[in-house]
């Protein structure tokens, strides 16, 4: 038998009788009834299977694709959260099918599971259909918005179409169950968001696994309205076995009976949904009892002996809570405390140890919200990562728990709850596991040996600080207890009572929650005040000070990077440029609050007339102290001064601000509310804003975006994705930009470990078109987004010589040739133990890649900027040298001189000496100009300190900007470093 319209080979007999013989076995000695996989797409994030583009047409391990010949489905990045999917175009006219075919099932169940969402209800986008070996006959088919006007899911029972529930575009997950033998053979369950859209419906034609084998899926293009289209992710086939007569077949919510005397069955639970199993004598009187409640925690759940020698029916079914958990009973009691998911938020002030130094923690509280997307924060304390946070993240409630002296945090899971529905959410820790409850239930755990870090942190309800993440919804009855409450004592919350003594654990109303709630920003403890969101004239501060951070604690205080990292990431760029239509430099650093280490943005200007700077000009607080959020700068072709606030990933928005006057600092307005990771902005004269940037989803994927006015972008479009993502340096020349970088490896790798601590390789690629085009140092041009280790745009494997890669600076020569310097090392720990570090040089030759050390260095993120001036002299300014705080990020700097072109270098001064702290991350500024021509900031390596910004010039000479500035002048005088 050949497959209708394929290219394809028939399987291998031995591979397709295996699989019929196992779906064949309906009757004597029970066989396992767990699934089977014969297709699961992994969501579709194979760069291999499914590259960005059209739908590809391949066989793979028994399954395969047959797109359509002239209009097949597409590939597509929807960036964060979901990544690649599937994408089926509507054109409006003629059918276009798409076959997803794999191994025959001839009998038994077929379950297809799949994330789909439709760009419009109002007409139909797709078609789906599970097909016969051979003759393509359709036996369950579903339409998406074929009821005439559309806005409904519809079956197609043989002779019309049937309704099955309205249609909304956002993403639904679908489960379709098809009965190809048993009993209920010719019928499917379908259910949406876990909850029973259609039980024993017909198929549109009968199937007879005498004759047929069930092959394929047809997803299919029906003329529906011109640019509409469906998407789908996560798309997996299972199929398995009809159960013998000791076990019962149940698909999760099925609402399946069987009478039966003595048996047991199982069936394979989803993470977070609640089941019952239910009893009745006489299904037809619709009088079913509950006798058993259970949550769902993945994997096969099963019941044996409590039904041994009872005759009736019974049924599993989903309790209809996405959330899981138990029953809510009755709620909180009351309408809890409404809050607007923008301004609302509770801030609370711990002023003791009870619940700052504590063994075990409970977060407990009540929440019915309006909108179940995006970020919201139930209870948070810290910045991302830190203490704990108990959130809506990724389609996904969490409990979180910061448990290690290096900064480790971990989190246990559930599923979004349902809108408008009150539930109770509990998370623990007690020192070696964070658990989380729903309803009282326990849904998840996770192991995470350690403890909680002492702190000070405030206290957030309802928001992750001040216009961070708020609810939208209402919250009740919030409860912190300084200790990991059982099953039972949430049970006692959630019933309104007191599971431990008094003084033991914190407790708001709604009333409470309602009094103490907050829309503004409020007055510091300290008296300075709380800046407001920039959108007019920036307020000044009285000084220059910088925000310090540290990531990966440890307790001999060798931290992973730490101290005043104000400059800090070389990913950020340009941060200072200079303007010659002015003769000022206009920068942008991290800054802080004077009272708390809360992240500034700030924004100030040199001028090299005058040799005075600016009064620094506060833009916004980003309300964390990570200096991953630190800002970069663009000036466009007009002047105006652009500012693009950064998000460490996706939990906190990111801005892009613009001077509302020409050259100059002093007013702001907002024009962009988004979210993008290590930004770095150019403008070009030919192509207007050329934007690289980072957005997490599936690893750290970098993209490029354009505008030609900063207010109207296009979509960002994915460069590269190689296993767990990049970091990037780019750095531009005329009207072409380069981009250096390198990946995170996964197992395959030859290094000793993966994922986001280890990076290696060394790429390049460039643009002369505004990003649109990219091609390898030799000219070639690249497929993107470049998804395989091995591509045309590798510069130097160092993974094979187990070398990691930190990224530093880049620049060009007179001739426009790439020169890259970074660092390398064994490893991405702290301390002697990864020695030696070796800054690296990496240049084209025009010919090839030539590779030559500069110096050494005592952290993997000492940093230095490389200068290619006029006369051919190659000039870096780095934190090359060992600080007072040795092994710590940063270090005395001084300044090395090629005349070789890197071949050899040469120290030509040691421009700090006999610091109180190291100096981290001496930034370039664009066009830099000899009397600024670095800058940077310093701060204890090892504990948290106040942090100073200084700058140098072309010879050395090095300034400190004021930190703290005595009277009202707006222009003050940078103070000589001897």
């Amino acid at each position: 038998m050949s497959r209708p319209g394929s290219a394809f080979h028939r399987l291998t007999p031995a591979l397709g009788a295996a699989l019929l013989l196992l779906l064949a076995s309906t009757a004597g000695a029970a066989v396992s009834g767990l699934p089977q996989t014969v297709f699961d797409a992994r969501g579709f994030e194979s760069a291999e299977h499914y590259p960005e583009g059209v739908l590809r047409a391949f066989e793979h391990g028994g399954w395969g694709w047959q797109p359509h010949s002239t209009a097949p489905s597409l590939i597509v990045d929807t960036g964060v959260p979901r990544g690649k999917v599937l994408r089926r175009p509507q054109l409006g006219a003629g059918t276009h099918r798409d076959w997803l075919y794999f191994p025959p099932v001839q009998a038994g169940i077929l379950i297809l599971e799949a994330d789909i969402r439709v760009s419009t209800s109002a007409g139909r986008t797709l078609d789906l259909a599970v097909t016969e070996l051979g003759t393509g006959r359709q036996h369950a088919f579903l339409g998406w918005g074929t009821n005439p006007g559309g806005d409904q899911l519809c079956f197609y029972d043989g002779s019309a179409w049937v309704p099955l529930l309205a249609l909304n575009t956002e993403w639904r997950h679908y489960r379709w169950v098809h009965y190809l033998s048993g009993p209920h053979a010719n019928t499917f369950d379908l259910f949406v968001d876990g909850l029973v859209a259609g039980a024993k419906l017909p198929f549109r034609t009968d199937f007879n696994p005498a004759v047929h084998s069930m092959e394929s899926l047809r997803i299919n293009a029906a003329a529906g309205p011109a640019g509409e289209f469906a998407e789908i992710d996560n798309l997996r086939i299972t199929a398995q076995p009809l159960l013998g007569p000791e076990e019962l077949p149940v698909a999760p919510g099925s609402g399946l009976s069987r009478e039966a005397a003595g048996f047991s069955f199982t069936f394979d639970t989803h993470l977070g949904y609640g089941y019952s199993v239910d009893f009745t004598e006489n299904p037809m009187s619709g009088d079913w009892e509950s006798i058993a409640y259970f949550a769902g925690t993945g994997g096969p759940r099963g019941f044996g002996e409590a039904f041994a020698g009872d005759r009736g029916f019974y049924r599993v079914r989903t309790t209809g809570l996405d959330a899981g958990g138990g029953d809510p009973g009755d709620g909180p009691g009351d309408d809890g405390a409404l809050f607007d998911g923008f301004l609302d938020y509770v801030e609370v002030e711990l002023e003791d140890a009870t619940f700052t130094d504590v063994e075990g923690l409970t977060v407990a509280v009540w929440v019915k919200l309006n909108a179940n997307s995006g970020v919201q924060t139930f209870a948070n304390r810290g910045a991302r990562g830190e203490l704990f946070t108990l959130y809506l993240f990724n389609d996904h409630v969490r409990m979180l728990v910061e448990y290690g002296p290096d900064g480790q945090y971990r989190h246990a899971s559930t599923l979004p709850p349902p809108l408008d529905t009150w539930v109770h959410y509990a998370g623990t820790y007690d020192g070696q596991t964070i658990r989380l409850f729903v309803n009282g239930v326990e849904v998840d755990s996770t192991a995470a040996a350690g403890s909680i870090p002492v702190r000070d942190n405030r206290l957030y309800i309802g928001a992750t600080a001040p216009l961070m993440n708020s609810v939208d919804g209402r919250l009740a009855d919030f409860r912190m207890v300084n200790t990991a409450l059982s099953a039972e004592q949430i049970g006692v919350i959630m019933a309104g009572g007191e599971p431990v003594a008094e003084g033991e654990e914190m407790r708001f109303s709604s009333r409470d929650l309602e009094a103490m709630m907050r829309s503004d920003w409020p007055e510091d403890h300290d008296g300075e005040p709380e800046y407001p969101f920039a959108n007019g004239t920036l307020a000044t501060t009285d000084g220059f000070r910088g925000i310090w951070y540290v990531n990966g604690r440890r307790d001999d205080g060798l931290h992973k990077y730490s101290g005043g990292l104000g400059t800090y990431p070389q990913q950020h760029a340009p941060i200072a440029i200079y303007a010659e239509e002015v003769n000022k430099t206009f920068f942008t650093y991290g800054g802080r609050r004077k009272d708390r280490n809360r992240l500034l943005h700030m924004v100030s200007v040199y001028d090299h007339e005058t040799g005075l700077v600016a009064r620094p000009r506060i833009l916004l607080d980003k309300h964390t102290s990570d200096a991953h959020d630190n800002p970069t700068i663009s000036i466009d072709g007009d002047g105006h001064i652009w500012i693009f606030s950064n998000a460490h990933g996706t939990g906190r928005p990111s801005y892009i601000h613009r001077s509302i006057e020409p050259w100059s600092v002093e007013a702001f307005a907002i024009q962009v509310t988004t979210n993008f990771s290590y930004s770095q902005p150019w403008f070009l004269e030919e192509h207007d804003f050329v934007f690289p940037h980072t957005i997490y989803g599936g690893g750290r994927r970098l993209h490029v975006m354009n505008s030609a006015d900063g207010m109207e972008w296009t979509e960002p479009r994915l460069l590269a994705r190689i296993k767990n993502g990049h970091y990037q340096i780019s750095w531009p020349r005329g009207n072409t930009i380069g981009t250096a970088f390198n990946y995170h490896p996964d197992s395959t790798s030859p290094l000793p470990g993966t994922g986001l601590n280890w990076r290696t390789n060394l790429y390049y690629m460039e643009s002369d078109d505004g990003g649109h085009t990219w091609r390898n140092v030799e000219g070639q041009i690249l497929d993107l987004p470049l998804a395989e280790v091995h591509n045309p745009a590798l510069a130097v494997d160092h993974e094979t010589q187990l070398n990691v890669v930190y990224l530093k600076s880049m620049q060009y020569t007179a001739e426009g040739h790439p020169v890259i310097l970074y660092l390398t090392t064994p490893g991405w720990q702290s301390g002697p133990e990864n020695d030696p570090r070796v800054f690296t040089i990496s240049r084209w030759t025009g010919t090839e890649w030539k590779t030559m050390p500069v110096t050494s260095a005592d952290n993997n993120y000492d940093y230095a900027a490389l200068y290619i001036e006029d006369d051919g002299v190659w000039r870096i300014i780095g934190s090359t040298e060992p600080g007072p705080q040795v092994y710590n990020t940063g270090g005395e700097m001084a300044m090395w001189v090629s005349q070789d072109e890197g071949e050899t270098w040469e120290m030509v001064r040691l421009m700090t000496q006999n610091s109180e702290y190291n100096h981290t991350y001496p930034r370039k500024p664009l066009n830099a100009h000899p009397d600024f021509y670095a800058f940077w900031a310093d701060g204890h390596g090892r504990e948290q300190s106040s942090s100073r910004f200084y700058f140098c010039n072309r010879q050395g000479d090095v300034f400190r900007l004021p930190h703290e500035i005595t009277g009202d002048d707006l222009w003050v005088a940078p103070i000589p470093v001897p």
